[in-house]
């Protein structure tokens, strides 16, 4: 049986990617371009990508961190990283990207009021899309 802890996690993940997509493509209705490719998708097409691992990391659940991403860039493609990288930086800038970089090696183990308070974040953001 999971913890609570683990299914907290497990129902962020899915929040977290789920705004990424909805943001990037401006809602359900249609789809948008991969950060990676750049090829165009319909919405249910596309994963909520991570450009740094998630794993263990303290930029698993920024925003700038999650991107819509093909699946086959995502899952096949181990992430298109290099292509990522251009594209995130056209995005978001530079800055912000190098901001995402040096959190890479940190690891993270997330309190539960952490947890509980980045779902009430996302649950927030997501609301805007209903």
């Amino acid at each position: 049986m999971s913890s609570k802890r683990t299914i907290l996690i497990k129902k962020l993940k899915t929040k977290a990617q789920l705004y990424a997509r909805l943001r990037d493509c401006n809602g359900k209705s249609g789809g948008c371009n991969c950060i990676s490719c750049r090829r165009w998708f319909p919405f249910a097409e596309l994963d909520g990508g991570h450009f740094i691992r998630a794993t263990h990391s303290a930029t698993a659940f920024l925003e700038d961190n999650i991107n819509a991403q093909c699946r086959k860039c995502n899952r096949f493609e181990d992430g298109a990283q290099h292509r990522y990288y251009i594209n995130l930086v056209k995005k978001i800038g530079q800055e912000r990207v190098d901001a995402l970089m040096e959190l890479e090696y940190i690891s993270k183990k997330w309190t539960m009021p952490e947890l509980e308070e980045l779902l009430q974040y996302y649950n927030t953001k997501l609301s805007a899309y209903k």
